[in-house]
């Protein structure tokens, strides 16, 4: 019998990933001083213990002070960050785990009462539960915030990960910008999709430049913007059709691995039956990039992860709520 195609090991940039499995990046929200806590490194020692997840996404960790999306969010903003994301590194390592981490920007999503700072976003609209409306980005924000992605990277290094991976879906900024339901700009950075997904791009570049070639560049990508509970795509919304255009653009950007999920809307996708929810859509990207594609969706069962990967719907599979709600769940994948 063949091996097991979930078993099987894969190149991702400059890594070698020992099994198709992944943690998803999953916000704990137990972090009340913006740093990981003993009891959040021993959730990541218990769900990644026994070496069944070959690559772990950290829960997506704030790159500047406004763009802080929740209480108790993690923050990677500052270099005293470092020590307490090397104890992370070397737990996940030990359990045989390679490892990157989601660093992000809330945007219009953020609220000031949170963060202390104005709300800032790519337009005007309100994007928040406060409904406060936002400042829009100048270009000078955005090269700015476009910096503190690279820094947060250069510290992501430091602390000994192997890479990170940009949130580009659920609604934060970048999601925020590629979508035209939000985007409503007239400047280099509004209007066609190469000017919606530029800020992406240049995040990307400025990862690249910043930590060289032996570091993962990942972007979570929100491929389309599906309403919950509706038919999709959203009227006027992000289309998958662009969503892969999208994903051909960041990987010639340079990015090492496309992770499909959605877009404005979130994880859901109330208009496709069943669970795999992004695989159409991951499939058609596949065909289009060279680099590893991964995704997630409602994924519950080692049938599933096989039969993602056998149909070329993606390199990598991700099961967030499986793994959530049993911690041994990777473990009876790989030895189904």
């Amino acid at each position: 019998m063949s091996q097991k195609l979930v078993l099987a090991p894969l190149k991702v940039g400059n890594i070698t990933v020992p099994n198709r499995l992944v943690m998803p990046p999953m916000a704990t929200f137990k972090a009340p001083e913006d740093r990981f806590t003993e009891d959040i490194l021993k959730y990541y020692d218990e769900k990644t213990d026994g070496g069944a997840i070959g690559l772990c996404i950290v829960e997506h960790c704030y790159v500047s002070p406004e763009g802080k999306a929740h209480p108790s969010q993690i923050s990677i903003a500052d270099d005293e960050a470092i020590p307490y994301f090397r104890k992370l590194a070397d737990i996940l390592h030990k359990n045989g785990s390679k490892a990157l981490v989601q660093i992000s920007h809330a945007g219009g999503r953020s609220e000031s009462r949170v963060t202390g700072c104005p709300v800032l976003s790519v337009g005007t609209e309100p994007l928040n539960r406060s409904g406060e409306v936002p400042t829009q980005m100048t270009e000078e924000d955005i090269h700015r915030i476009t910096r503190c992605f690279a820094e947060a990277a250069v510290r992501v290094k430091e602390a000994g990960f192997e890479g990170v991976e940009l949130h580009g879906a659920h609604g934060y900024m970048l999601s925020q910008f590629l979508s035209p339901l939000t985007n409503h700009r007239t400047d280099a950075y509004g209007g066609s999709l190469e000017n919606r997904v530029r800020f992406h791009l240049e995040a990307i570049r400025a990862i690249r430049e910043t930590v060289g070639e032996d570091f993962v560049v990942a972007i979570r990508l929100g491929v389309a913007d599906y309403p919950k509970g509706e038919p999709d795509p959203a009227p006027g919304g992000l289309t998958a059709e662009e969503g892969v255009q999208a994903a051909v653009l960041c990987e010639q950007a340079g990015a090492d691995l496309i992770d499909v999920s959605g877009g404005l809307y979130g994880t859901e996708r109330g208009g496709y039956p069943g669970t795999a929810m992004f695989t159409d859509v991951s499939h058609e990207i596949k065909q289009k990039v060279s680099c590893p594609v991964a995704v997630v969706g409602r994924i519950t069962t080692a049938e599933q992860c096989e039969k993602i990967l056998k149909d070329g719907d993606a390199d990598l599979v991700g099961a967030a709520m499986a793994l959530l709600k049993d911690s041994d769940w990777a473990k009876k994948v790989i030895a189904f």
